[in-house]
């Protein structure tokens, strides 16, 4: 599987938290580097495309 398409932008991942490496590195093998349609933010923001997409159909 290919990186998840937000893994660069992620907040989760880039905020340099030093406190939990070892986990944050099993979850990105995990979510990003894995199925990322299982990551909560991946799922809203897919979600929130879809709408903005609906309300721009809809108003132009």
């Amino acid at each position: 599987m290919s990186d998840c398409e937000l893994l660069s932008t992620c907040p989760y991942f880039n905020d340099n938290t030093q406190d939990m490496a070892g986990t944050l590195e099993k979850y990105k093998e995990q979510y990003c580097q894995g199925n990322s349609s299982w990551c909560g933010r991946y799922l809203v923001y897919k979600a929130l495309e879809r709408e903005l997409k609906k309300t721009k159909a809809r108003v132009f």
